[in-house]
């Protein structure tokens, strides 16, 4: 199975930065937050009913910080520290200033100087104050203590990233159920003018009818900085259509050799075509109904009510009948 070959692929050298951190509110653990690592504000009143209460509240600025030791294997390699869910940030590294993100859709991606293997110290400031985002987003399920809570913290995947000099930064997918192809889009960054050998395979990974694609493989020539170009993939005379239904995935594994380097990097990706007929919306050819939001939504056919008089079990076999 593809979905093996994908598990077993050379991984990029990763150095997790998980642990004990010290911070501006005391000693913690990351990935966490602070409610979790118990600093911040004592408990809010236990009568509050417009949001979500919380035992340890804060709202402002962490710096949290810590000493890492950079193995032999990361020296001369291009690292990337990544923060896979946090607030606006700013990092240090050995006391130099490497940058601010301030966006809260996405990972936290920061490019490392070159860094000499051995001992090194990192700072990261993270913000959760009120001056920290747009008054917009202060009211955005992102950020309020009426959903998830404004918390302070870095969460999910934490730690420095190693890659060669030739590397893939993004593999883009866009299926064509009419033209039964997939247009791969690949984005690869190198320092000098060289020749790259590319293969791909893939094959279907969620679903009991089996679909291999047949392997790609072509030489591209790569141009110092960023090089991107499409690839076509033949997808066979029938190939599986992803929808609610039945929500059957490919996996592609990208492979990217050249003389001194190489990368791989795995991407699903669904056979689909969502389009519109005059006021309908249409997703493989079956009509779709999109709701903005859960409530005050009732069917009669089916008595169900999401209004806040009890709970809503609806499931894919009730939205069929009703869509059909």
């Amino acid at each position: 199975m593809l979905c093996a070959l994908c598990a077993q692929a050379q991984e990029r050298a990763f150095l997790s930065l998980s642990g004990t951190w010290e911070s501006s509110l005391g000693t913690c653990r990351l990935p966490g937050t602070t409610d979790e690592n118990q600093l911040g504000n004592p408990a809010q009143a236990p009568y509050v009913t417009s949001q979500l209460t919380r035992l340890h509240s804060y709202s402002g600025q962490v710096i949290y910080e810590r000493d890492f030791t950079l193995p032999e294997g990361f020296a001369g390699k291009k690292l990337r520290l990544i923060m896979e869910r946090t607030k606006p940030s700013t990092l240090w590294i050995d006391g130099d200033s490497i940058g601010s993100l301030t966006h809260l859709y996405a990972p936290h991606c920061y490019e490392l100087p070159l860094l000499k293997a051995g001992k090194h110290h990192i700072a990261i400031r993270i913000d959760n104050s009120e001056t920290s985002v747009p008054r917009e987003i202060q009211t955005s399920h992102a950020w309020t203590d009426a959903t998830q809570t404004n918390w302070n913290g870095i969460l999910g995947r934490l730690g420095i990233e190693a890659r060669d000099e030739a590397y893939i930064e993004k593999v883009e997918v866009y299926p064509s159920l009419a033209r039964k192809r997939a247009f791969v889009k690949l984005t690869v960054c190198t320092e000098r003018y060289e020749d790259a050998m590319l293969r791909i395979e893939g094959e279907a990974w969620n679903t009991p009818m089996s679909h291999k694609l047949p392997p790609v493989e072509q030489k591209i020539p790569l141009q110092a900085g960023v090089t991107s170009f499409t690839l076509s993939l033949d997808m066979g005379e029938s190939p599986l259509v992803w929808s609610e239904f039945h929500p059957a995935l490919y996996r592609l594994h990208v492979r990217l050799d050249t003389d001194h380097t190489h990368d791989e990097q795995c991407v699903d990706f669904g056979m689909r075509e969502f389009r519109t007929e005059g006021n309908r919306f249409v997703l493989a050819a079956q009509e779709n109904f999109l709701a903005r939001q859960a409530r005050c939504v009732c069917i009669s056919a089916y008595r169900l009510c999401a209004d806040g008089c009890g709970s809503m079990a609806w499931g894919a076999a009730d939205r069929q009948a009703v869509w059909h």
